[in-house]
């Protein structure tokens, strides 16, 4: 088998296994052979083994654009609200007599990052500790709220 046999089988099997449109499939091939001549003149295993990458990462390039063109929505297709507006007051309600129980640190990092939209970088700042420990001292809080809120 010649190595211009070898590379047109290895490029028809990573297409078939991406499942690629058959009008999607030469155009493909094209570009990761162009991709591939502009980058390896150099010795057939690395010819091979570049081509099989580049023809994967056209065959995702594509899924890729496939699934962007699907993901168009109407206002139609978005469902209501779960629960009506009064239930989700009590909720809302419920939620802030739980941030009450909460200690004064976790309650105002709570505030500053929803409520306030402050970022970690600035609440760091703000307390005197890194983004790292903003967003350690958030999750924490967050979690303590919600274990608050469930337990009622």
């Amino acid at each position: 088998m010649s190595d211009q046999e070898q590379n047109i089988r290895v490029m028809t099997a990573v297409v078939a296994a991406f499942d690629i449109p058959k009008e999607q499939r030469e155009e493909i091939m094209d570009r990761a052979m162009v991709r591939c001549l502009s980058k390896h003149e150099d010795g057939r295993q690395q010819f091979t083994s570049s081509l099989y990458r580049f023809t994967t990462w056209e065959c995702q390039n594509a899924i890729r654009q496939r699934a962007r063109s699907r993901r168009v929505l109407s206002l139609s297709d978005v469902p209501e609200p779960p629960c009506p507006v009064d239930d989700r007051k009590e909720d809302i309600d419920h939620m802030y007599e739980c941030m009450e129980m909460l200690s004064p640190k976790d309650r105002s990092v709570i505030d500053q990052y929803y409520f306030q939209e402050l970022t970690l970088e600035e609440i760091g700042d703000i307390n005197r500790y890194t983004r790292q420990a903003a967003c350690a001292n958030l999750a924490r809080a967050v979690d303590r709220l919600r274990k608050l809120c469930l337990r009622d």
